[in-house]
């Protein structure tokens, strides 16, 4: 992937944004697990619930689970879906989509768009991506590892990390990355914040939502 281009926004228009995206994001995946309690699990390609039910379903799918409160839904081909651990949800939505929660409890994994991923791995995580595989970036990733982070991804083919402790990581664009956490994509860190608006942009730590500082350009 070739450098991106940064993008700078106002500040009282930017904390709206940002916060109120980030929040929405958090809502609508709260909306989607209780819908998935109805409808939606009669139309699963597999689901697995408790540790009871795991293993493969239609279309290639497969739904994993392991421990007492965990769930695994996969809605689409050759969907992946796996919590384990306890109390951890992963919901697969698309040809391809992979969603992972596990390695403690408390933890969502919503990926939602064709070849997308998502992965929340520690305690109390949430990572949402919704968005296609690009050819320029690849599949639509969010990923928070470690205590109460949280990644959230509109946009094909990009890319949100939060990683450490109380990391928060938005993207809105294509081929774009925020990475909240440590100086490189991907570290870890504490109590930072990784904002990225529009196509093609890299952010990595550039403070709260609408008080940005210079992108740092990167190749993915």
């Amino acid at each position: 992937m070739g450098k991106h281009r940064a993008v700078r926004a106002g500040g009282n228009d930017c904390v709206r944004l940002g916060g109120g995206m980030l929040l929405g994001a958090l809502a609508s995946g709260a909306l989607a697990i209780g819908a998935l309690s109805s409808a939606g699990l009669a139309n699963a390609s597999c689901a697995s619930a408790g540790g009871f039910n795991s293993g493969s379903g239609t279309g290639g799918s497969t739904c994993t689970t392991t421990d007492r409160g965990d769930l695994a839904i996969g809605i689409g081909p050759n969907t992946t879906a796996t919590a384990s651990g306890g109390f951890n949800t992963a919901i697969a939505t698309g040809n391809g989509a992979t969603a992972s929660a596990g390695g403690g409890t408390h933890n969502t994994a919503l990926a939602t768009g064709t070849g997308a991923g998502a992965l929340a791995v520690g305690d109390g995580n949430y990572a949402s991506v919704n968005g296609n595989s690009t050819a320029a970036s690849g599949s639509a990733t969010a990923a928070a590892v470690g205590t109460n982070n949280r990644a959230v991804v509109f946009g094909n083919g990009s890319f949100a990390s939060a990683v450490g402790t109380r990391n928060n990581a938005l993207v809105v664009g294509r081929d774009s990355v925020a990475s909240a956490g440590g100086p490189t994509v991907g570290s870890a860190g504490n109590n930072q914040t990784a904002t990225a608006f529009g196509d093609r942009v890299t952010r990595i730590n550039n403070g709260p939502f609408g008080r940005p500082t210079p992108a740092v350009a990167a190749k993915r």
